[in-house]
């Protein structure tokens, strides 16, 4: 069945190749395209391209009889490319069949089907510096070596590509075989990527192929990796060498390495793979889950050999790098570019970055160093206080809220800081010092508005700046939530349109106004802005006006009020006073003395001074205090009795002391009062407390005005004095009335 579906899918091509004419097009004065060989070129073309030109025929040879003429032999370039898969078929290459292309340089060879090839297939191509056989995907490294196996073929050739070789096939090997075949030729560059290999031998690599400068390996499967080390095996020394995507290493699923401590001598192949001026390790790490590296040391024990000017490790799944080295002498200053970017990292020790002093570019994108300002704030303001060389760092899409403000402190040779993709809101971060400083990139962040300080960090950079240098900083904010819908971004609209030195393109910003709807950023909205503040001055003025007003009235209602009430109470006391005149009912007394018979107080003191004070305040020449001693049958204290005269007192006046309230006549006298709603004043020594009055006598002493009295240098004294009280008894007895 499988073999029948092919026979159909071959026929249908076929039928395809056979319903497609012929052609040739100039696509410019050197370019040429055509899908079949012509036996003949327009003068002038230097580069030809064949596209899909084997014709109906199952299998296809190319000779010697091609590519004759003359026009053929000024050909620099000749791709000869056939893209529809046709298992059954094959191309056949004869012996030196480009013997006629005797200028040709490069040969692109992107074939589908089978491909075979005599050994002697490039004779002649004395010129020929890059041979490309991408995607040959049925053609196996085996049948490659012997075309390539000799001085006399590709003499000159310097760039070998064979990615995807063989790819629907077998894996390849890369050998001594292989390298022993490119040995008398001066190979600068190798591509073996998205290619299967089952193995590959670094060190004939390194030592048979010492011209080799750049080796691509990327995104290819690779079973096993051979690394002899021998006396003349250091490193490899190579320029570039990209393994990005490659499977060069093998780890767990997950790995967490703790406590681990290690000498740089102990570790040999970094030495090896760490010697290229450029590596690019990212996504090395085949179906890892996390690399977590936690209190562990290096320790920097001798002269470090690489030669690794610029380091990729991105997207190799380091999360946590809490590495220390240790080194008194040593340092990696070769290394002037680092990128771990999109490796979820969430910590990075500076010690690491201490280590490598000389960067120039640091990439640390793509990660979550968020965390690492929450729980290790100081430790991630370190992160670049070593770096001084530092031209270009990378910290977007980090969920950074905030820079630290010394973070920058020490890279005066910063030129491009890129903050985009976070969550900040101001630049709360240094940046006077940072006089080089050519780009800071804010996009995709939270700023609604920069903040006085925000925009003074900014236009430092160029405060301190000759003005002959004519050096300007660009702000880049686009895509943030810019609001324009309060008066609080006046100044920073108006900042955005006017400042001088920082460049800040305004062509795709774009600001919220209060309606929700989006304004570019111009004058117009800065007016609308100033319109806002405008009417918020009216409102606050208007309120303020409206706020005085209700002051006023308020104040002039609680003045006519307590005037009114003090009119009042001036009558009151009048009307009063002309009742004690009378001196009928209870006015005929001021007020009842309440006292217990042993207090010397009321005796030597209050009753004598009250008595003069009431007298000379009313006018009135009788008796106006009340007392159970001059105005009771015999002095004694009777119910009946001393009620009746509390009847006539407009007011009682009880000196409560310790004997006072444990005499029952005493209480009996505030009982009376209260029958007889008579006001009450109490008099108490500043040394008696509330915890000495009865559950009787508490409720009246707590709600009654109270006067207090003490004993001073052997003299008695009030918290207030006789007019006061005066005044008092006629309010209270006015108000009880």
């Amino acid at each position: 069945m499988a073999l029948i579906t092919r026979i159909i899918l071959i026929f249908i091509n076929m039928s395809f190749v056979l319903c497609v004419r012929k052609y040739c097009v100039r696509m410019d004065y050197t370019s040429f395209k055509c899908n079949y060989i012509p036996t003949d070129i327009p003068n002038g073309v230097s580069s030809v391209r064949l596209w899909n030109f084997k014709g109906p025929n199952l299998n296809f040879t190319i000779n010697n009889t091609f590519f004759r003429t003359y026009n053929w032999k000024k050909v620099k370039k000749l791709e000869l490319s056939y893209n529809v898969s046709e298992p059954f078929s094959h191309f056949n290459f004869t012996s030196a069949c480009f013997v006629g292309l005797h200028s040709l340089e490069e040969l692109h060879m992107h074939i589908l089907p089978w491909i075979i090839m005599n050994s002697n297939v490039f004779l002649g191509l004395e010129k020929l510096s890059l041979l490309d056989l991408d995607s040959c995907k049925r053609f196996p490294l085996t049948d490659l070596i012997p075309c390539l196996n000799g001085m006399t073929k590709l003499p000159r050739l310097q760039h070998l590509i064979l990615s995807k070789l063989n790819s629907l096939w077998d894996p390849i090997d890369i050998d001594t075989r292989f390298t022993n075949a490119l040995k008398d030729k001066n190979i600068s560059s190798l591509d073996l990527s998205s290619t299967v290999i089952s193995n590959i031998n670094f060190t004939a690599l390194s030592l048979d192929m010492n011209k080799l400068k750049i080796l691509n390996i990327s995104h290819s499967s690779i079973s096993n990796t051979i690394l002899i080390f021998t006396t003349k095996l250091k490193q490899l020394n190579i320029d570039s060498f990209d393994a990005s995507f490659s499977t060069l290493f093998r780890f767990i699923p997950s790995a967490s390495l703790v406590n681990i401590t290690k000498n740089i001598s102990d570790l040999p192949r970094w030495n090896f793979f760490l010697a290229p001026k450029v590596v690019n390790y990212s996504n090395i790490f085949l179906g890892i889950g996390y690399i977590r590296i936690i209190n562990s040391t290096i320790i920097v024990d001798k002269p470090v050999q690489w030669q690794s000017r610029e380091i990729i490790l991105s997207k190799n799944h380091l999360k946590y790098l809490d590495i220390k080295i240790l080194s008194d002498t040593y340092t990696f200053d070769m290394i002037t570019r680092f990128d771990l970017a999109e490796n979820e990292l969430e910590f990075l020790h500076p010690s690491l970055t201490a280590s490598v002093p000389n960067i120039e570019k640091l990439d640390l994108s793509k990660n979550q160093l968020f965390k690492m300002v929450q729980g290790h704030k100081l430790l991630f303001s370190q992160l670049l206080l070593s770096l001084r060389h530092l031209k270009r760092i990378n910290l977007s899409s980090n969920d950074l809220s905030t820079i630290p403000t010394k973070m920058f402190i020490k890279s005066h040779n910063l030129q491009f800081i890129d903050l985009s993709w976070n969550q900040m809101e101001q630049v709360t971060f240094t940046l006077s010092h940072l006089e080089k400083l050519k780009v800071l990139l804010l996009q995709n962040n939270k700023i609604k508005d920069f903040d006085v300080l925000s925009m003074r960090n900014i236009d430092s950079v160029i405060a301190n700046i000759s003005y002959m240098t004519h050096n300007k900083l660009s702000v880049y904010l686009e895509y943030n939530p810019l609001s324009c819908s309060k008066c609080e971004t006046e100044a920073f609209i108006n900042w955005l349109l006017s400042t001088k030195y920082v460049i800040i393109p305004l062509s795709h910003l774009a600001c919220s106004d209060d309606n929700g709807s989006f304004r570019a950023i111009d004058q117009v909205t800065y007016k609308y802005v100033q319109g806002i503040c405008r009417r918020r001055i009216i409102i606050i003025s208007t309120s303020a006006a409206i706020g005085v007003m209700v002051l006023v009235a308020l104040v002039t209602i609680v003045a006519v009020y307590r005037y009114r009430k003090k009119v009042q109470r001036k009558a009151n006391r009048i009307e009063l006073i002309n009742k004690l005149h009378n001196g009928e009912g209870q006015y005929e007394f001021v007020v009842f003395l309440s006292y217990s018979n042993d207090e010397v107080f009321v005796k030597d003191y209050l009753y004598r001074n009250l008595d003069e004070n009431l007298k000379q305040m009313t006018r009135i020449d009788r008796d106006l205090i009340c007392t159970s001693d001059t105005h009771v049958d015999g002095g004694h204290r009777v119910i009946g009795e001393n009620g009746q005269c509390i009847e006539r007192c407009s007011a009682l006046i009880a000196v409560v002391s310790e004997n006072y309230l444990i005499d029952p006549n005493c209480c009996l006298d505030l009982d009376s009062a209260g029958i007889s709603q008579t006001p009450i004043v109490i008099f108490t020594n500043e040394a008696t407390g509330e915890a000495l009055f009865t559950q009787r006598t508490l409720k009246p002493f707590r709600k009654r005005p109270r006067v207090t009295w003490k004993i001073e240098n052997n003299q008695y004294k009030m918290n207030t004095t006789f007019e006061d009280l005066y005044l008092l008894l006629l309010d209270i007895i006015a108000n009880s009335d």
